[in-house]
């Protein structure tokens, strides 16, 4: 009897013991970027200040800096503006990255004042969260894999590589850090390589970019008046499928090629 008894609570710690490591189990990865989007959409409303540094290989380098307002599900609003000294041709697109891009919850506006341009297309808050937002402006599609942890500024952070499901042109590796106690994003590294041209003239391009989250305030006051926007007297619309960014393509990646403007 003694002995049936001891067999049994050994069975029995046993199992508890291996009920308490699953339970104490690293997390996935998913499991990471799905508590981050739940933490963001909990937020009632969102402040930060973003850094977003590229390095375009023979093309130069440039900075920018992000003034992120939002009250998630509801409205957006991201001002961007140059830092730093730009170097080679991306001196030029430093000179049009200050952009005004506002989410009223009805639709989504892109200002560019240097170019006295704007866009119009139609709200994307409700349909996308933060995290989406920081890392590539629509829902994310992609898998993960967790990567060995990384300190960012004295605090712990997940690693995560993002894998598209979709190539888009080039040999892009994605990973970003979130902070293990709050589940909000520290970090994000894209390096990429493409081959520019063809032939015996083709050069190969390596790019970095590194945003980096410099401030957050969380569930402060917000004036609802900065998610509120009406086209400057003498701008004009622009097809907002010439943009290669605003809110719908990442922060502050806003690009274009072309279009015929509509004068306002």
């Amino acid at each position: 009897m003694n002995v049936r008894f001891a067999v049994r609570c050994v069975v029995a710690t046993a199992l508890l013991t291996a009920g308490i490591a699953q339970a104490w189990a690293a997390p996935t990865a998913a499991d990471v970027i799905q508590k981050s989007k739940t933490t963001y959409n909990a937020m009632k409303t969102y402040q930060g200040k973003w850094q977003m540094d590229m390095k375009m290989g023979q093309m130069g380098s440039m900075s920018m800096l992000m003034d992120v307002k939002m009250l998630p599900g509801k409205a957006a609003r991201i001002a961007t503006s140059p830092v730093g000294q730009a170097t080679g041709m991306m001196a030029m697109g430093a000179a049009m990255s200050q952009m005004q891009m506002v989410d009223d919850g009805k639709t989504a506006w892109t200002y560019m004042p240097a170019m006295k341009m704007y866009t119009k297309a139609p709200s994307q808050v409700k349909t996308q969260s933060i995290m989406d937002s920081m890392v590539g402006g629509r829902k994310l599609e992609a898998d993960y894999k967790l990567l060995p942890a990384k300190t960012i500024a004295g605090r712990p952070c997940f690693a995560i590589k993002v894998i598209p499901k979709a190539a888009n042109g080039a040999n892009a590796n994605v990973v970003i850090y979130i902070d293990q106690a709050t589940y909000r994003l520290k970090r994000m590294v894209t390096t990429a390589s493409r081959t520019m041209g063809t032939g015996p003239n083709a050069q190969k391009m390596d790019s970095n970019m590194t945003m980096v989250i410099n401030s957050e305030t969380v569930n402060g006051a917000i004036s609802p008046n900065l998610f509120k926007f009406s086209p400057p007297a003498g701008t004009k619309e622009m097809d907002p499928r010439m943009m290669g960014g605003g809110m719908g393509g990442g922060p502050g990646a806003a690009g274009m090629s072309g279009g015929a403007p509509t004068k306002r």
